[in-house]
């Protein structure tokens, strides 16, 4: 049983006798379940008192049930039939059921995968490199996580000053190399 503030907020302006039946009622209802017939003013606070008691009576009973999967709940309520129809009028469509999960990785090609390097200024050679090293690898990384965003992975660890392209050299968008003169 949980005692609130408002409750000895509201009981305690009342005369001290109406004030001891009054946490009397109180006590025997939240902890016996026991109605004690009150009068008056004891009546009139207990009155509003007594909702917020069942209410936590509720959640206390609810957090003491057995835990029931989704799908148990599922097939429960679909073999069960409910007296109390519910209209509702809101046509919720779920399109997607898997939102929080990530697209499938797709790995990138090598013409992919030289195209990004040469367009963010690093060399050809860099992303040869990098495609063959996460192929032979399955496109996971060195602690054999999978990766889930290759651009991600080739910002982090393959976009090094060493690696950046030749000053004067240039990439054409089709991957060929074009030396400076």
């Amino acid at each position: 049983m949980i005692i609130y503030r408002s409750f000895f907020e509201a009981i305690k302006s009342l005369p001290l006798e109406e004030q001891a039946i009054t946490w009397n009622a109180l006590f025997e209802y939240g902890l016996n379940f026991n109605e004690s017939n009150l009068q008056g003013i004891s009546s009139t606070i207990f009155s509003l008192i007594r909702p917020q008691l069942d209410a936590n009576l509720r959640r206390y009973e609810n957090g003491r049930k057995p835990k029931i999967k989704a799908k148990q709940k599922q097939k429960r309520s679909k073999s069960e039939t409910n007296v109390n129809v519910n209209v509702n009028d809101n046509d919720n469509v779920n399109e997607n059921e898997n939102k929080n999960k990530p697209a499938a990785f797709v790995p990138p090609s090598l013409a992919e995968v030289i195209s990004f390097f040469t367009d963010n200024g690093y060399s050809q050679d860099s992303a040869i490199k990098a495609h063959q090293y996460y192929s032979d690898g399955l496109w996971r990384d060195s602690s054999g996580k999978k990766i889930i965003s290759w651009k991600q992975k080739m910002r982090g660890i393959w976009f090094r000053e060493e690696n950046r392209a030749k000053s004067g050299a240039t990439y054409s968008r089709n991957g060929s190399y074009n030396p400076a003169r």
